[in-house]
């Protein structure tokens, strides 16, 4: 009797190579997202901070000093508006990725499956091998047992 084999085995491992290294691609996009909200909402409270602190100051405020705070605001503006532009960016790119995933999954399942089914075919192969050597045994069992 044979030992099964699976002849796309090879197949096999390398499809879920591929599903590992594009899950770890997908998590790396999760991850470089995460990064840009943060340093986004870090930025945020950084303004608002600024902007309340700017208004609680009593004394009397220059042209200068108004011109330097208006500066500054629009400068958090503009690198917020930045960042929006790449979260949205690694958006596009997590949604490209989740679908590369989900074909490298779909891809090894398949294969998974028909391992299976080959197994399933292999199994019932063997069972019937053996049931015939099982009958051929017994019946020259039976023979010899006769002739006594």
């Amino acid at each position: 009797m044979q030992r099964f084999q699976f002849s796309l085995e090879q197949a096999l491992r390398w499809r879920a190579t591929r599903l590992d290294l594009e899950n770890s691609e997908l998590a790396r996009l999760r991850q470089e997202r995460h990064n840009i909200v943060q340093l986004r909402d870090r930025l945020r409270a950084e303004s608002r901070s600024a902007a309340i602190a700017f208004q609680q100051n009593t004394r009397s405020t220059t042209g200068v000093e108004l011109a330097m705070a208006a500066g500054y605001a629009n400068g958090i503006a503009n690198r917020i508006r930045r960042l929006d532009a790449q979260v949205a960016k690694c958006d596009g790119q997590i949604k490209r990725q989740t679908s590369a995933v989900v074909k490298a999954d779909r891809e090894k399942r398949l294969l998974e499956r028909l391992k299976e089914e080959r197994f399933d075919e292999w199994n019932y192969e063997m069972n019937r091998e053996t049931e015939n050597i099982a009958g051929e045994l017994y019946l020259a069992n039976r023979r010899h047992s006769s002739r006594r």
